[in-house]
């Protein structure tokens, strides 16, 4: 008949090929088994990224808190050498470093008397104040008389240790001979000439 085309017909192999349901569950399980590989991959991925995030955030923090610990300490170290300064360029009438120094008996200044100089009312006012309220410590350091340097604690808030955050500075006064001004603790004295004594203030602070 004109029009019509015949096809061969397929073998029994190839339609089985097609029809044959075992493979096409071996191709959804193949299929199943990467989807699950992938998925395996996917989450040890996120799991490390959340691992990293956390690790990077602590050390992060860590860094910060440093660094404001070391600005702290920083600061504090530069207002306790203010102190010096201040109360070493101060006029001998207003209690100076100079008067502080003479005034010292070998013993430990009380907190009254420390207020009448200038550097006590300036350490009181720096540290001694709530909601600052910080400890802190006086030393006298000079060469006694047998040509060593000695060290003096001349007035302490407390009787502890400094912490470990604890910062000190220190100034050196140089007291000359003056008729009208008391002399300086015998032990404090230089041994001949016009300075009669030449003292390392140190305060620490903490």
């Amino acid at each position: 008949m004109r029009g019509v085309r015949r096809y061969p017909p397929q073998s029994k192999a190839r339609r089985a090929a097609h029809t044959d349901p075992s493979r096409d569950t071996g191709r959804r399980r193949t299929d199943r088994g990467q989807a699950y590989t992938l998925e395996g991959v996917v989450g040890a991925a996120i799991v490390l990224a959340a691992v990293l995030v956390v690790y990077q955030t602590g050390g992060f923090t860590a860094a910060i808190a440093e660094s404001e610990r070391r600005d702290e300490q920083y600061r504090l170290q530069q207002q306790t050498h203010d102190a010096l300064v201040v109360a070493a360029t101060a006029p001998a009438s207003t209690g100076n470093l100079s008067a502080f120094v003479r005034a010292w008996n070998g013993s430990r200044f009380s907190s009254g008397e420390l207020e009448a100089f200038v550097l006590g009312e300036v350490l009181a006012e720096q540290f001694g104040e709530s909601p600052r309220n910080r400890e802190y410590r006086i030393s006298f350091s000079y060469e006694d008389e047998n040509a060593t340097i000695a060290r003096e604690t001349v007035y302490a808030t407390t009787d502890e240790n400094p912490g470990s955050n604890a910062v000190a500075a220190s100034y050196t006064e140089t007291v000359v001979e003056d008729a009208n001004e008391p002399d300086p603790h015998p032990s404090l004295e230089a041994e001949s000439g016009p300075i009669a004594a030449v003292v390392d203030v140190e305060v620490t602070v903490w």
